[in-house]
């Protein structure tokens, strides 16, 4: 058991340190999630505000509070998406070693499967992580801009939200993605997850 733990770490170690070798992959990873953010801030930001000041007029809701609430929508929605994309496209790792056979050499020696596929998924869940808090808080940074409204206690649920996001978006796109053979099926899945979410 105890070995267990430590080759789990040690092949955690090395995803990341894969992963953070290379640099577009992770510029991409936090490009795409920041990309939506920007969008909203620059584009859709004065649409929604609009169309639901449209929607609650005659209603005694002040202009402020509309925005603090398209913000916060834009804010969830902007993290629930990149939790899932950036968990999908994480995987690459795994997909890669799988193409050059790096599991099967793995397998050949006393590693145990399991072990690995809890390597693999407590990579995800780190790079799922660490993105998605880089996102969150360039998100909290709009925020403090535009009105912060958020108490102490709003911060801790939206962080333990994240943790659980992200937990979750790494079960899920581990167990598709230990399907998959070749990073080009890894590429056209991200782009495929990416344009439906």
């Amino acid at each position: 058991m105890k070995n267990d733990i430590k080759t789990v770490f040690l092949l955690v170690k090395r995803g990341l340190k894969i992963f953070l070798k290379d640099k577009t992959t992770v510029f991409f990873s936090l490009l795409a999630p920041l990309i939506v953010l920007v969008l909203f801030v620059l584009f859709l930001r004065e649409m929604q505000l609009s169309s639901l000041q449209e929607a609650m007029r005659g209603t005694p809701v002040s202009e402020s509070l509309l925005g603090a609430f398209v913000d916060g929508w834009m804010l969830a929605g902007g993290m629930a998406v990149s939790c899932i994309t950036v968990s999908f496209s994480a995987n690459n790792v795994m997909v890669q070693d799988r193409q050059r056979g790096v599991v099967n050499d793995a397998l050949s020696s006393p590693v145990k499967r399991g072990v690995l596929t809890a390597a693999y998924f407590a990579y995800n869940y780190i790079v799922t992580l660490l993105i998605c808090a880089a996102v969150l808080a360039a998100g909290f940074i709009y925020l403090a801009f535009s009105g912060w409204y958020l108490s102490f206690a709003d911060v801790a649920n939206i962080l333990a939200l994240l943790l659980v996001s992200a937990l979750s978006a790494s079960l899920v796109s581990v167990f598709i993605c230990s399907f998959l053979k070749s990073e080009a099926a890894l590429g056209g899945l991200v782009g495929i997850m990416s344009a439906a979410i």
